[in-house]
């Protein structure tokens, strides 16, 4: 199985800091969830226009690898000039297609250093506030089969001064396509049954077997009598509402196909839905 990790570059410029718990989500607000797992994104809001000509001397002077006969108008389109730490710098952000699927790469001035990011990921939305950008939301493909796995990032701006660094507030995965709530929400919850069964859409289905995960239907494992979870969304499917769950990475899902791979970590949140049924809210 082929796998795209998330990297980010660690340097004196660009530090991600790791905390050794995991995240809380007092701070994230539904629409915060809506903005990672819903994207509607559109780059001409937030870009400085530039013409194709300078972001072509750009792309030599930030990334003079990139050959200029690849340089065509689909990889112009995934170039953008901002001003990301409100300095009255142009700021090169380079987001689409990568060597390994999807690239972000970032260099941001700043004082007298340029603050470099480097990801395998796409940036999907953006977060700005006092004329800063404050945080990027990022999509990257974990695995593209036996089975597909997606990851979704949030990743925080602190700043010194007009130096930014890059701070993981949080890392989620979904198997296969996500199935997106008809709402979103935010509140806490506990498993209060054994029998509570994580699957990867809001409908339950036991049949036929699924060969690629080896589990009945669309079923991804038990979730186990006092998981802790987080609620960021809803569907009401044949009559049943659904919680579009991230179940903490503190606590596991038994039988669930895909745990130890590199992306996994103390930060990664598993998405999955499960009926509202079996679950009580605690704060």
């Amino acid at each position: 199985m082929a796998l795209l990790l998330t990297i980010g570059c660690r340097t004196k410029q660009n530090s991600q800091e790791a905390s050794k718990s995991p995240i809380q989500f007092d701070s994230l607000s539904s629409e915060s969830y809506k903005k990672l797992f819903s994207p509607s994104f559109n780059w001409e809001d937030v870009e400085i226009k530039v013409s194709d000509d300078e972001k072509r001397s750009l792309i030599k002077v930030n990334t003079p690898w990139v050959l200029e006969e690849n340089v065509d108008s689909n990889y112009l389109s995934s170039v953008h000039i901002m001003d990301f730490n409100n300095d009255s710098h142009k700021d090169f952000i380079y987001s689409g297609p990568g060597a390994a699927y999807v690239m972000t790469q970032m260099f941001i001035s700043g004082g007298t250093d340029t603050t470099r990011y480097s990801d395998t990921s796409i940036i999907t939305n953006i977060d700005i506030k006092e004329n800063k950008v404050q945080r990027i939301y990022i999509y990257t493909m974990i695995s593209s089969g036996g089975p597909s796995i997606g990851g979704y990032s949030m990743i925080d701006i602190k700043y010194d001064g007009v130096t930014p660094s890059f701070v993981r507030r949080l890392d989620c995965e979904s198997v296969f396509r996500l199935n997106l709530p008809t709402t979103y929400t935010s509140f806490n919850v506990e498993s209060i049954s054994d029998t509570v069964e994580a699957r990867y859409e809001p409908i339950e289905l036991d049949t036929p077997q699924n060969y690629i995960l080896e589990m009945p239907g669309n079923q991804l494992g038990k979730i186990t009598k006092g998981t802790k979870a987080t609620v960021v969304g809803e569907k009401d499917s044949l009559g049943i509402k659904w919680y579009f769950t991230l179940i903490r990475p503190d606590f596991k899902i038994k039988n669930y196909p895909y745990y130890g791979h590199a992306f996994d970590s103390i930060h990664t949140y598993r998405v999955v839905w499960a009926k509202e049924n079996g679950w009580k809210k605690v704060q």
